[in-house]
C-alpha cells in the first residue's frame, strides 16, 4: 500500500493545524472537501504525535478521521503512511455514507478505510437491524465477513436503558454481508425466540434491511382446518426487476390436493397492475374434507390495474373469476370484498370490468363494461344482466340564474344469455339555488327534467305480446327545500334545532312504465339519507311521480366532550306508488337516525324505520363502540321485519380487544344470525406485537352451511419478523 497525503488538525500545544474540520463530521453523510487533495485522509484529534522511526502518526483523545465519504471516530488512531494501515482503538465507530454505523473495540483498516479486521464488532445497518460478532473481517467497502455472529431487528435495551433479551435473533457461525448484492448470508444459522432455539438451517439468507424487496422466501403461514386438514403455505418472492415481482405461494394441505397460488405485481410509468390467482386439480370436498365428484382443474383469479392517460383521464380493469362457486370458501381465499375497479362487488358476486374515467373541477365522465359471476346457491349466470357497456357524463355550470345547473348524459346496454335485454339512453338537466332570508330561513328551489329512450328485447309474454318494445319517457320535477335552524347557547355548549321541509311536484309515471324492466333500482329502501332526495330511486328505471311533502326535524347538542345528534322525518304523497320498503303507501314510514359520543371513548349510532301506523319497527340498525384503557369493544345489531315475515332478518356482530400487557393482547369477534339461531362466524385470537415482531394465533368457527360446505373450524398462525418477512397474502 502506498502512502497517502494527510491533513491534520490538533488542539494540543505545539501541533500543526492544516485544514478545517468538515461541516458534516457527525452526520454520516460527507461531501468531498474542496480543501483536501484527492484521496487525502483527514485527521482531527486532541493530540497528534509523529514517530520518526516508523514515520507513523498517532492521534489521541477525541479522534475523527475521514476518507472520501467514510468517517471514523475512536479514542486513538495510528496511521502508517508507508503501509497504509490505520489502527483505531477504543470505542471505535465507523460512519458510512448510507447512514449505517459500525462499532468495535479495535479496528485495523487499509488506507481507504475500507478493508480491515475488527474485534468485538457490531453493525447498526441503515435500515432496521443490527449485526454483532466476535470478529469481523471487512474484505472491501461492500463485503463484511463476521464470525460467531448474531443478527436481530429488535431493540437490545428497554426504554429505561436496561439490557434485554431480543424477541428473536439469528445466530450463525459465519455471516457474510454483501452490500453490492444487498444480501446477508448465514452459515449454520439458528433462530432463537427470547433466547430459546426454535429453528436450525445449514444456510439462510435474507435481503439487506435497506432493500425494499428482494428475491427470497417470505414467512410461511400454517395451521389446521376441518376442511383441508393441516396446511402450510410457503411464499417465495421473485424480485424480477425494481418495478416487478412475482410471489409463488404453494399451499400444501393434508386432506386435499395442494393449490399453487401466484401474485404478479408491476409498476409502469403511467400506472400499475396487481393480479393474483391459484390453480389445483382436485375433486370437490365438504366441510370435513370428504372428497366427492370428479377430479377437475379448478382455479381463481383476482386482479386490478389502473393507468393514467393524461391529467384528466385514466383507464383500468378488475378481474374476479373462479371455476367453482365454492372454491373461495373451500380454500379460504382472502380479501374477496376488496374493490377492484369502479364498481365494488361483494364476496358472493364476482364482477370483472374494464373502465375509463375522466374529470375536472366541473365535469366528470366514465364508461364501463363488465361480466358478473354469481357464487350463491341457485345463481344462473345466464340470467345476470351484463353491462356492455354503461356510461355517464355530466358537466356543471355555476352562476345560472343565481344558482348552479348540471347537464347529464347516461346510458346502459344490459345483455343476458337468457331473459330480457335492454338498452337505455338518458339526458337530464338540473338546477338549484340556495337563498337565505333576513329571518335566517334557507330556501333552495330546484328543477329537474329528464328524457329516457329504451329499446327492449325478449320481454316476457305477460308484459309484451311481441317481446320487443321501444319506450320513450319524459319526466320532471320542481320544488324547494326550506329549513331554519334555532340555536340556543348554553354555558356548556349549544343546542341546535332545525326543522326541514321539502315540497316536490313531479310528473306522473307514463302508462308504458310496466314495459321497462327494473334493472337498477331493485334493492333500496327509504331511510334518513334519501328522504330529502329529488329522486329517491338510485337508478333510472323507476320514477316516483306525483306530489309529495317531506318533513323532518334535525337536532344537535354539543359540548367539548359530548356530542349528540338526531333526525326524524317522513314523506306524505298523493299517489301511493310502491317503490321500496318504507314507501308502500301514500304516507311513508318514519325514518331517522340517533347518535351520541363522549370524549372519543364511547359512541353509538342508531338508524330506524318505523311503521307509519303503529310505529312498529321495520328496520333497526345500531352501531356502537367504546374503549377504556387497554380494552375496546364494538358491535352492530340489524333487524328487518316484514308483514309476512318472509324476508325477515336479524343479525348481531360483536367484537372486543384487550391488551393487558405492553405487547400482548387478545381479540374476539362473533357474528350471530338471530333469525335462524346460527353463528355465522366466530373468531378468537392471541396477539403479540413489538418493535420487531408480529404474531397472531387465531381460531375460527363457521357454523353456517352453504350447499355441501357445512360448519368448519380452523386454527391459523401468522407471524412477521421485521426485515425478514411479513404476513403472507393470497
Amino acid at each position: 500500500m502506498g502512502a497517502l497525503p494527510m491533513t491534520a488538525t490538533a488542539e494540543s500545544a505545539g501541533s500543526i493545524g492544516l485544514g478545517a474540520p468538515p461541516a458534516a463530521a457527525t452526520t454520516g453523510a460527507f461531501a468531498a472537501d474542496p480543501v483536501l487533495p484527492p484521496e487525502a485522509i483527514y485527521l482531527e484529534a486532541d493530540q497528534m504525535e509523529k514517530y520518526d522511526k516508523t514515520n507513523s502518526y498517532v492521534a489521541k483523545g477525541d479522534v475523527f478521521a475521514r476518507y472520501d465519504q467514510r468517517s471514523i471516530r475512536a479514542r486513538q488512531v495510528t496511521y502508517d503512511p508507508e503501509t497504509g494501515v490505520v489502527l483505531a482503538e477504543g470505542d471505535v465507530a465507523i460512519l458510512n455514507d448510507d447512514g449505517s454505523t459500525q462499532f468495535a473495540d479495535t479496528v485495523e483498516l487499509d488506507d481507504k478505510l475500507s478493508a480491515g479486521v475488527a474485534q468485538n464488532f457490531s453493525y447498526r445497518m441503515a435500515g432496521q437491524g443490527t449485526l454483532a460478532a466476535d470478529v469481523a473481517i471487512r474484505k472491501s467497502e461492500k463485503v463484511n465477513e463476521l464470525h460467531q455472529a448474531v443478527y436481530s431487528a429488535c431493540d437490545a435495551c428497554t426504554p429505561e436503558g436496561e439490557a434485554k433479551t431480543p424477541t428473536w435473533a439469528l445466530k450463525a457461525t459465519e455471516v457474510v454481508e454483501n452490500r453490492d448484492a444487498k444480501v446477508v448470508v448465514y452459515k449454520h444459522a439458528r433462530l432463537e425466540a427470547v433466547g430459546v432455539p426454535v429453528f436450525y438451517t445449514p444456510i439462510l439468507w435474507h435481503p439487506d434491511p435497506t432493500v425494499d424487496r428482494a428475491s427470497g422466501f417470505l414467512v410461511p403461514e400454517f395451521g389446521v382446518s376441518s376442511k383441508r386438514g393441516a396446511f402450510l403455505e410457503t411464499p417465495y418472492l421473485w424480485a424480477i426487476s425494481p418495478h416487478q415481482d412475482l410471489t409463488i405461494s404453494p399451499q400444501f394441505n393434508e386432506k386435499v390436493a395442494p393449490m399453487m397460488n401466484l401474485r404478479w405485481r408491476k409498476r409502469f410509468y403511467s400506472g400499475q397492475v396487481d393480479i393474483r390467482g391459484g390453480i389445483t386439480h382436485e375433486q370437490e370436498f365438504d366441510g370435513d374434507g370428504n372428497l366427492y365428484g370428479e377430479e377437475s382443474t379448478r382455479s381463481y383469479v383476482l386482479g386490478e390495474g389502473e393507468f393514467r392517460v393524461n391529467q384528466h383521464w385514466r383507464w383500468g380493469f378488475g378481474l374476479e373469476q373462479a371455476t367453482d362457486d365454492l372454491l373461495p370458501k373451500r380454500y379460504d381465499i382472502s380479501d374477496l370484498e376488496q374493490k377492484r375497479g369502479l364498481i365494488q362487488s361483494d364476496e358472493q358476486r364476482f364482477l370483472s370490468q374494464i373502465y375509463a374515467e375522466g374529470g375536472d373541477y366541473n365535469w366528470h365522465s366514465r364508461v364501463l363494461v363488465g361480466d358478473t359471476q354469481g357464487l350463491r346457491a341457485g345463481d344462473d349466470d345466464e340470467t345476470f344482466a351484463q353491462p356492455l357497456p354503461i356510461f355517464e357524463a355530466f358537466r356543471t355550470f355555476p352562476g345560472v340564474f343565481g344558482g348552479q345547473a348540471e347537464l347529464k348524459l347516461s346510458g346502459a346496454h344490459l345483455q343476458r344469455g337468457m331473459g330480457t335485454q335492454s338498452s337505455r339512453v338518458s339526458a337530464a338537466g338540473q338546477w338549484q339555488r340556495v337563498m337565505l332570508t333576513d329571518a335566517g330561513v334557507k330556501v333552495a328551489p330546484f328543477a329537474y327534467g329528464r328524457g329516457d329512450v329504451y329499446r327492449l328485447h325478449d320481454l316476457p309474454a305477460a308484459v309484451s305480446v311481441t317481446g320487443d318494445e321501444d319506450v320513450t319517457r319524459l319526466v320532471g320535477a320542481v320544488g324547494t327545500d326550506i329549513s331554519m335552524p334555532f340555536i340556543k347557547l348554553l354555558k356548556s355548549g349549544a343546542v341546535i334545532l332545525e326543522p326541514v321541509t321539502q315540497v316536490v311536484v313531479a310528473t306522473e309515471e307514463i302508462d308504458d312504465a310496466n314495459l321497462i324492466p327494473n334493472e337498477d333500482s331493485q334493492s333500496f329502501e327509504l331511510d334518513a339519507s334519501n328522504l330529502m332526495s329529488i329522486s329517491r330511486t338510485p337508478g333510472y328505471d323507476v320514477w316516483e311521480g306525483g306530489q309529495r311533502l317531506n318533513a323532518g326535524l334535525k337536532a344537535r347538542y354539543e359540548t367539548g366532550r359530548v356530542q349528540v345528534h338526531g333526525f326524524a322525518g317522513r314523506s306524505w304523497r298523493n299517489n301511493g306508488q310502491l317503490l321500496s320498503a318504507g314507501l308502500e303507501d301514500d304516507n311513508s314510514d318514519w325514518v331517522g337516525e340517533l347518535g351520541a359520543s363522549y370524549a372519543g371513548m364511547v359512541g353509538v349510532k342508531h338508524q330506524f324505520r318505523l311503521d307509519e301506523d303503529g310505529l312498529d319497527d321495520r328496520r333497526l340498525d345500531t352501531l356502537f363502540w367504546g374503549r377504556a384503557g387497554q380494552a375496546s369493544v364494538w358491535g352492530r345489531h340489524v333487524r328487518v321485519t316484514t308483514a309476512t315475515n318472509i324476508n325477515a332478518f336479524e343479525e348481531l356482530s360483536l367484537g372486543a380487544q384487550w391488551t393487558p400487557k405492553r405487547f400482548w393482547g387478545a381479540r374476539a369477534e362473533i357474528t350471530q344470525d338471530l333469525q335462524n339461531d346460527v353463528t355465522r362466524r366466530g373468531q378468537i385470537g392471541l396477539l403479540y406485537r413489538d418493535e420487531c415482531t408480529e404474531l397472531e394465533i387465531a381460531y375460527v368457527r363457521e357454523d353456517q352451511a352453504d350447499r355441501t360446505l357445512g360448519p368448519s373450524d380452523s386454527i391459523s398462525i401468522r407471524f412477521a419478523l421485521a426485515t425478514l418477512g411479513e404476513f403472507g397474502d393470497r
